[in-house]
């Protein structure tokens, strides 16, 4: 085939294939799977982040997907920089579609994200980043190949957040 299969879920369905030496495969089998777009700079940005929440509420990072491409963030990973280390989390190390203009929220706690923001399109995140408090810190994100999709300096003492999330005011900045 010359031309890649289009973007999506597919199924392929497989009858009467049977080896040289006698070994089958069942007639009917299925084989679901998903194929995804290739990612380029600027498809995937911090949208928005609550580091410093309110008692009972949960901290999270925003994505959008600003691409019209369906993405995998299989092994993508959300990371901290401070200056005196850094912290890397990987978002899914499964397959994790995020499709045009889509919002994926990362928490750390999904069962009370829920509670107090309704059902989205959320998912918890094992070992959620520590964000600093009290000095300059960056929210990064590298992709699955380790290529920074994005970042996002933030300092509590002049951007505030204490207890509000952050908002990116324009996607076109960087």
């Amino acid at each position: 085939c010359s031309s890649p299969l289009p973007t999506g879920p597919r199924t392929l369905s497989i009858t009467n294939v049977q080896t040289l030496g006698g070994f089958s495969i069942a007639d009917n089998t299925e084989i679901n799977f998903t194929v995804f777009d290739t990612f380029n700079q600027g498809d995937v940005l911090v949208n928005e982040f609550m580091y410093n929440p309110p008692s009972e509420t949960p901290r999270y990072v925003e994505l959008i997907n600003r691409s019209g491409k369906l993405l995998n963030l299989r092994n993508w990973r959300l990371q901290r920089r401070q200056t005196s280390g850094e912290s890397s989390r990987f978002i899914s190390e499964s397959d994790l579609g995020i499709g045009p203009g889509e919002l994926l929220v990362i928490t750390d706690d999904l069962s009370l994200f829920n509670d107090v923001y309704g059902e989205r399109n959320a998912l918890e995140m094992a070992s959620f980043p520590e964000f600093t408090l009290t000095v300059e810190d960056q929210i990064r994100l590298y992709t699955g190949s380790g290529i920074r999709a994005d970042s996002l300096a933030y300092n509590p003492s002049t951007w505030g957040g204490d207890g509000v999330a952050l908002e990116r005011i324009s996607l076109d900045v960087s």
